[in-house]
């Protein structure tokens, strides 16, 4: 094509083109403005947009505000993962700029209870044994506590039976309380106490618990007797436990050869097998068996059956002995 030849024709803007062929110099001078016109950047001050043109003209105009206050946005798809602020499934309608970043750089701080603690509590307790009651201290720690909702702790007693203790409490993290019910177990068990509760500030209660545990008590030691009184197997060593198969205990040395004991509630596993050891049921065989049962009641007035082991050899020497399931 040597040339381009225009045509008059009537726009729709109401004028009417040339007519003839451009000029070198309009066709190029057509292009420079077209170019001017066009915006490289956009700028955002306080709410005002400029749109910047290569000709050096500024378009402005009003935006969604400042604040951020006026532009608000609106997905109703649930988002995929947690982000900032923002969890995971959260949907948004009408939400300002502002709410939007809020939400994604400053996310809420949920308040917890960090500590709970009461006066004269031991753990764990021997069957039949009551805690202590009478006037006591409880005391507490939350975390973000500028969250916590005003005079919103409450203490309960959950054993024997729930009751509250406190009621609209401030968290100044203490409160002194008469306490006038028992709470003690004549079988092995672990009961939860009391409970203190709070409402956070998006009015959402949390909760921290004291537990206490009642156990089994054995004992073990050695005799030159070859079957031993009750008041002999008071007078071993002893622990409250919740097992003591897998496990090992050490006989003491003593000036002459005495036989080893083991008193062990029928309510607890019993041992197959016992082992030189500290480490498992390895090592060489400790010749024992079983002499029978005896039964009689703790301090606190709890009768048990006990199952009584004896070594089979007398020894002097401490020995080691692993309790084989």
């Amino acid at each position: 094509m040597d040339n381009l030849i225009l045509r008059i024709l009537e726009s729709p803007y109401g004028d009417i083109t040339k007519g003839s062929v451009l000029s070198q110099e309009e066709l190029d001078t057509n292009f420079i403005r077209l170019k001017g016109a066009l915006i490289y950047t956009a700028e955002t001050l306080d709410g005002v947009v400029t749109l910047k043109t290569y000709d050096g003209n500024d378009i402005t105009f009003q935006g969604g505000g400042g604040s951020g206050s006026s532009v608000t946005y609106t997905n109703s798809t649930p988002t995929t993962t947690t982000l900032g602020g923002i969890a995971s499934g959260s949907t948004f309608s009408a939400q300002t700029m502002t709410e939007m970043w809020n939400a994604l750089l400053y996310p809420y701080q949920t308040p917890a209870f960090t500590s709970f603690n009461r006066t004269n509590l031991s753990s764990p307790y021997d069957l039949g044994e009551a805690i202590p009651i009478g006037s006591q201290t409880f005391s507490w720690a939350t975390s973000n506590s500028s969250n916590v909702s005003a005079n919103t702790i409450t203490i309960q007693q959950l054993y024997p039976s729930t009751s509250t203790l406190l009621s609209g409490g401030a968290n100044d993290g203490s409160e002194v309380i008469n306490l006038t019910v028992d709470i003690s177990s004549t079988t092995p068990t672990t009961i939860s106490m009391y409970r203190i509760t709070a409402t956070n500030s998006q009015g959402s209660t949390f909760t921290s618990t004291i537990s206490n545990s009642w156990r089994h008590r054995w004992y073990y030691g050695k005799s030159v007797n070859t079957s031993v009184t009750n008041s002999e197997i008071t007078g071993f060593t002893n622990a409250l436990v919740t097992s003591v198969t897998n496990n090992y205990i050490t006989f003491g040395a003593t000036g002459s050869p005495q036989y080893g004991y083991l008193v062990i509630p029928q309510g607890l596993g019993q041992p197959s097998d016992l082992r030189n050891s500290t480490s498992g049921c390895f090592g060489s065989n400790i010749p024992y068996s079983l002499l029978g049962t005896t039964s009689f009641a703790n301090a606190y007035g709890v009768s048990t059956t006990y199952n009584v082991y004896r070594t089979t050899n007398a020894f002097a020497g401490s020995l080691n002995t692993w309790l084989c399931i």
